[in-house]
């Protein structure tokens, strides 16, 4: 039944879109939630997910099931939700910094660009094409698949470079913990 669902989705069947929708929204939703603990970002989540779907629905390859492609996607936009909650913790305390100064906040700012400066200095240790990836990666929000498109590579392949590339960084890097997880949100939820 869902590989003749999956067909007519292809074909722009909206109906079909409406049954496919009502067989999974709910477990994804379920699923963003254990992972997220927010209604809210796990609707917008259940929601991404289902847009997605229908803007790609002329290229899905799935045949007999859609499972792995919806709860995949919902795990990549998991992912995004807790960068940006990272990403915004780290803002919210350089903002405060500024805004604020004491002795605390001065250490935190020479802590944090001393540990800047480490990265970097990594990074730049690092082989060129894991460079290249994790830099397009984690500092231009690049997709795996817009990566892969502007290096020419296939997605395996830049997957493949930014888990070794990571892993280098992570050893390099391993004393500043902290700092280093919206480098290594993806890497931590998707183990």
């Amino acid at each position: 039944m869902e590989a003749r669902l999956i067909t007519r989705l292809k074909e722009g069947d909206k109906r079909a879109f409406d049954t496919i929708y009502a067989m999974y929204a709910d477990k994804i939703f379920r699923f963003c939630l254990h992972h997220l603990n927010s209604i809210q970002d796990a609707e917008e989540v259940v929601q991404d997910v289902f847009v997605a779907l229908w803007k790609s629905r002329e290229s899905i390859r799935a045949t007999d099931s859609l499972s792995p492609l919806l709860y995949t996607s919902a795990r990549f936009k998991i992912l995004n939700k807790y960068r940006a909650r990272i990403d915004n913790e780290l803002l919210e305390d350089y903002r405060l910094s500024i805004e604020n100064p004491s002795a605390e906040n001065d250490n935190f700012g020479i802590e944090y660009r001393e540990f800047e400066q480490n990265v970097m200095n990594a990074i730049a240790q690092l082989s060129g094409s894991q460079r290249r990836i994790i830099i397009m990666s984690r500092f231009r929000n690049m997709s795996n698949a817009e990566i892969a498109q502007e290096l020419n590579l296939s997605i395996q392949t830049v997957r493949n470079t930014l888990s070794i590339g990571l892993k280098n960084l992570r050893d390099k890097l391993s004393g500043h913990i902290y700092y280093m997880l919206p480098l290594f949100s993806c890497y931590i939820i998707s183990t």
